[in-house]
């Protein structure tokens, strides 16, 4: 799998277990998408970096990746977020900030990816929250 932030394609090293050709398991029952966390950090990266473009900036001090409007109490600008493509072997998801972002305030966002070892360790995980308005076929 590979990953691109508003048309970027990220740099992870593959070395860093971050190989592109693993497995990765589609699970309706899971809220989050769990990757590697060399893919993470790299998307982590590539996501702050755009969203200090749109004049957000990114919390520290909790597990979660977030993020506020720099403007405080403004709410959240959906349409201005950046574009994230999840690339597969056979498909392309290109993925509206609603199946990037959770919403935990009107001025508040998080990223709805985690590292898998905060999960289950090794096993990558497309969840729901990334798969909304999507019909997935299984061939």
């Amino acid at each position: 799998m590979d990953m691109m932030v508003d048309g970027k394609r990220l740099e992870v090293n593959p070395s860093a277990g971050a190989d592109r050709r693993q497995f990765m398991v589609v699970d309706s029952g899971t809220d989050d998408t769990f990757v590697s966390p060399p893919v993470l950090d790299a998307f982590a990266e590539a996501i702050a970096s755009s969203m200090q473009g749109k004049r957000y900036y990114r919390e520290y001090g909790s597990k979660k990746v977030c993020f506020r409007p720099a403007a405080g109490g403004e709410p959240v600008n959906w349409r201005g977020l950046p574009t994230v493509e999840m690339q597969f072997l056979r498909a392309t998801l290109k993925l509206p900030p609603e199946n990037v972002f959770h919403q935990q305030s009107a001025d508040r966002i998080c990223l709805a990816f985690q590292p898998d070892d905060a999960g289950v360790p090794g096993v990558r995980i497309l969840g729901n929250k990334a798969l909304r308005s999507f019909r997935v076929v299984v061939v």
